[in-house]
């Protein structure tokens, strides 16, 4: 449906912390998802406060927070008009409840005009909070057993049977496999990364090249990918499963499509092989619990009765939201059972090489599949005039510096770049002479057309031997962009001037 969004996860805090668990990892949770309804409500409120809000837009923010024993619920609603529709109003959810270690989250992002007295639509897709982005970097989600992950999965040949068997066939998988081929030269049609960005808590992203393709299609009987397609394996697919059941785009289909149409039509197909409405039990026991705890109380004094018609006005509200939520779901797959199978799909013919040629080449490919490095202009033109005769060499680094730009944004390098790298077999240079740096000062500034600033990059790597000689060595001139998480690359080609060279 273009109008709803719902998922449902678990946080385990004792991952990241062995204190944040049960009622003070609800409480550590429910004060972001309370800063980012603030943010939206444009209101300032203490990290405990309970009420409802009414703003001068007409938008709604209720906050509740209930709590018994060891066991704890808190529950938000954000209502607000639609920006551009009249009578369109949203509606944003989050339930969170614990009763023992971990914390079940529901949030729900639905559409609720009266349709019998208003026939506007918004037509738009709910799209995930982006609070929830917050909540996947600062804990450990999963998914019934599967981790919620940001990183895609990248697979070699070594993995092909595992990967097939374990993963894709796997009984206990709930959420979506999403894989993403690379065609012979190593090319994709789609970034992987930024796919699982976007689907972050709908489903899974895994990438392999073409060789690892042929591998991994040797035990998917019909549900084969390769050659730069994508491909949906739903839960509970098996090897002689129907091609048509799990959605398949061609290369060159995505490529005409674009970007934003491929996105939309794979969050409406994890939609359809996957139960993402929020609809965690844990919120309902809780809740029932705490109402059973407060009618006790009751017993005790009549000043509580308001408050317990309160609790009992909502718990029909959410027990009548469940029992249309099942029917919800109930028509989906009755619908689903009558949708008109897809064409079979066509295996795909690729005749790109399957070495890199040139080590513009190189830089082409890396800036399209490496989301830590980013190349200036320079780079790309330093790289056209290299004779450097090993492309492949510049490549196998390429993808170490990435590797390293992950470790660095995740604080998991554990020693200083030029170790690290050097234990990896590269040459890292940080800096160069004094006289060089004061001689030939300009030599290595780069203009980055992103930000209009020249940018110096004293740092370089040597690939190769055979002292200057362009044939046999390259240089790489480069440097780590915080802001980013990136390494900003400026220059792919011959040694710069230095120094000593003759004059």
């Amino acid at each position: 449906m273009a109008d709803y969004y719902g998922a449902s996860f678990t946080i385990d805090g004792s991952v990241n912390n062995p204190e944040f668990q049960g009622l003070k990892l609800m409480s550590e949770v429910s004060i972001i998802v309370r800063e980012w309804a603030q943010e939206r409500f444009d209101i300032q409120l203490e990290d405990d406060a309970t009420g409802e809000w009414t703003d001068k837009n007409d938008a709604f923010l209720r906050i509740a927070h209930d709590e018994v024993g060891e066991m704890g619920l808190f529950d938000l609603r954000l209502d607000h008009p639609d920006k551009e529709l009249e009578n369109v109003t949203w509606r944003t959810e989050f339930r969170l409840a614990t009763k023992g270690q971990s914390v079940d989250v529901d949030a729900e992002v639905k559409e609720i005009n009266d349709r019998q007295n208003s026939t506007a639509h918004s037509g738009g897709i709910a799209s995930r909070p982006r609070v929830l982005e917050v909540i996947f970097d600062n804990f450990e989600c999963r998914f019934g057993a599967e981790r919620l992950s940001k990183q895609v999965m990248e697979l070699t040949i070594a993995d092909a049977q595992a990967f097939a068997l374990e993963d894709v066939f796997g009984t206990d998988r709930r959420m979506p496999i999403i894989v993403v081929t690379k065609n012979r030269y190593g090319g994709i049609f789609v970034n992987p990364h930024r796919l699982q960005s976007r689907l972050l808590g709908l489903a899974r992203v895994a990438t392999y090249d073409d060789d690892t393709a042929q591998s991994v299609n040797q035990n998917l009987g019909n549900l084969k990918c390769f050659g730069g397609a994508v491909r949906i394996y739903r839960p509970g697919c098996s090897m002689d499963d129907i091609p048509w059941k799990n959605r398949f785009w061609k290369g060159k289909t995505i490529w005409e499509i674009g970007w934003e149409q491929f996105l939309s039509e794979v969050k409406a197909a994890c939609e359809e092989c996957t139960s993402l409405h929020a609809d965690t039990p844990t919120y309902y026991e809780v809740q029932k619990a705490i109402v059973q705890a407060a009618k006790a109380d009751a017993r005790a004094g009549e000043e509580l009765q308001d408050y317990y018609a309160r609790i009992e006005s909502d718990n029909q509200f959410l027990t009548n939201e469940v029992r249309r939520l099942t029917e919800t779901n109930k028509q989906l797959l009755i619908a689903q059972q009558y949708t008109d199978p897809a064409e079979p799909v066509e295996s795909m013919e690729d005749d790109v090489p399957q070495e890199f040629k040139s080590v513009i080449e190189v830089v082409n490919q890396a800036s399209r599949s490496l989301a830590g490095l980013r190349f200036l202009d320079s780079a790309f033109a330093s790289a056209r005039k290299s004779q450097f005769r090993r492309p492949k060499d510049v490549y196998n680094v390429f993808m170490v510096l990435d590797a390293c730009a992950s470790e660095r944004e995740n604080g998991a390098l554990g020693k200083g770049v030029e170790p690290w790298l050097s234990d990896r077999g590269i040459t890292y240079t940080p800096t160069e002479s004094i006289t060089t740096t004061g001689q030939l000062s300009g030599k290595r500034d780069f203009l980055d057309k992103d930000t209009g600033e020249l940018v110096t990059m004293d740092p370089h790597i040597s690939v190769g031997g055979g002292g200057n000689n362009p044939q046999l060595q390259i240089r790489i001139h480069l440097i780590w962009e915080a802001s980013e998480n990136k390494w900003l690359i400026g220059h792919v080609g011959e040694h710069l001037p230095t120094s000593s060279d003759p004059h």
